[in-house]
């Protein structure tokens, strides 16, 4: 989503909230403007090569008072990963967004295309579940259950052992070295989506 701050267009129509970094502590990182969509492709490259973007898809308008950002960029992510006239139409594409693409709105839509990884931001006070494993015994009457154990990020006790673990050693460009390790833990998804 790329914010275009508009505060002191009076006459402008349909202006929302948009994104606008805020240097100020306390203050609200938000300001009166338009908001659009952009899909961009971050090509394969060498180390020594400088890095470079490809716009891919812009949305034509801006999204609207009325829409939600995330649904537009879903949209827009379908027709481009299921449009046979691209050359990475059969390839397997990794999407990296910000934490407001890991709702179920957008994830619900783009989980069909079969080639798309989704690498987000997740936000510190989300909860997941696991799977459900049902029990042996018969099952009590009602609905059956959908999800598994609680699995909340800001409470490392419902967290349980990683499925896996990865280190690695980052070097600054100030040459400081540091660890870093990776846990990751399998079948925890969001709750029900309703879109």
């Amino acid at each position: 989503m790329v914010p275009v701050p508009r505060p002191y267009a009076p006459t402008l129509g349909d202006k929302t909230y948009v994104y606008q970094p805020n240097a100020v502590a306390g203050n609200k990182p938000v300001t009166i403007g338009h908001a659009y969509s952009l899909t961009s492709g971050l090509p394969e490259k060498a180390p020594a090569d400088p890095p470079w973007v490809i716009p891919l898809v812009a949305r034509r308008g801006r999204v609207t008072s009325t829409e939600k950002a995330t649904v537009v960029g879903a949209a827009q992510l379908q027709a481009l990963l299921t449009d046979e006239q691209q050359p990475f139409h059969q390839d397997r594409c990794v999407h990296v967004a910000d934490s407001a693409y890991s709702a179920a709105e957008f994830l619900g839509r783009v989980g069909p295309l079969t080639n798309l990884i989704s690498v987000m931001r997740t936000p510190e006070n989300r909860v997941c579940y696991r799977q459900f494993v049902a029990a042996t015994e018969a099952a009590p009457a009602g609905h059956p259950r959908w999800y598994g154990a609680r699995f909340a990020l800001k409470d490392a006790a419902t967290w349980g052992p990683p499925a896996e673990t990865a280190t690695t050693q980052i070097l600054t460009r100030h040459g400081h070295s540091y660890t870093v390790e990776l846990q990751g833990w399998h079948h925890a998804r969001p709750g029900v989506a309703t879109y």
